[in-house]
């Protein structure tokens, strides 16, 4: 199920769980985070933040990334421009969300691509 962010002006979440949230700071901005809703409350919240909205972590449907990646070497070479794939050097995330939070600086050095509707990152450490 792809669920759509919702806003915490028009409702917030029916069950208990986490969440990803797109959180307001006063003094830092914005930014986008994993959080715990229960008892019809947001945990881990300073005082000066507000959660405005927020979307339901999906379930993975992979459930053997290093399977899914051997399956997908071709394909990662091609897109990567790589002569050998070292899997041990990728991952994966099956959402846009996901990937945005666990990967987001990877978009700015090309180290992100959608590969069988996966988002694949280079995750290379120096």
């Amino acid at each position: 199920m792809c669920e759509t962010w919702k806003s915490c002006i028009y409702e917030k979440p029916k069950c208990d769980g986490d969440y990803y949230v797109y959180v307001s700071h006063l003094q830092y901005g914005d930014e986008l985070r994993i959080s715990t809703y229960k008892n019809e409350k947001w945990l881990d919240l300073l005082d000066d933040e507000k959660v405005i909205a927020w979307k339901k972590i999906e379930e993975k449907k992979i459930e053997d990334k290093n399977a899914w990646l051997k399956d997908h070497v071709k394909d990662i070479q091609r897109i990567f421009g790589l002569d050998e794939v070292n899997i041990n050097e990728f991952e994966i995330a099956e959402t846009m969300v996901k990937c945005i939070f666990e990967y987001s600086s990877w978009f700015h050095y090309n180290q992100v691509y959608l590969i069988d509707g996966v988002y694949v990152t280079h995750v290379l450490f120096a």
